[in-house]
């Protein structure tokens, strides 16, 4: 009887258990990989706050970097930013007509929400944005 009960727990186990998607062995980069809605706050552009969406994709010539497509609500806005960890940092570069003087971001626990803070040069006019990425 014993026996019996044990052939049929170890089939459950075995045949009885989902098989899970394990995000675990993703990297933080990888999780960050697929569409983001953007909610941006400009300071030069006060009068509204801006929702628009971008593409992160992972930089495959690097170990640490993502691109991200649309950055700043410009269609030639492809920028790269540095992961460790669950910070995101913008180092300077330029994009389209404009550049990016540097930024900063914190992702949540879940790589599904991206606080930032970063600064946008806008042919001389500097621009500090701080802006929430959600995943879709």
């Amino acid at each position: 009887m014993t026996k019996k009960i044990g052939v049929i727990l170890l089939g459950i186990l075995l045949f009885g258990c989902e098989e899970l998607t394990d995000d675990i062995t993703l990297t933080g980069r990888e999780r960050l990989e697929g569409s983001w809605i953007v909610n941006e706050e400009s300071q030069v552009f006060k009068s509204t706050a801006t929702v628009h969406k971008v593409f992160i994709s992972v930089d495959a010539s690097t170990t640490n970097r993502v691109i991200i497509e649309n950055f700043y609500g410009v269609d030639e806005g492809a920028i790269s930013a540095i992961v460790s960890g669950r910070d995101i940092s913008i180092p300077r570069q330029t994009f389209g007509d404009y550049s990016a003087l540097s930024g900063d971001g914190t992702i949540n626990t879940t790589f599904n929400e991206i606080s930032w803070e970063y600064v946008v040069d806008i042919g001389g006019v500097i621009d500090t944005v701080l802006a929430v990425y959600e995943k879709e």
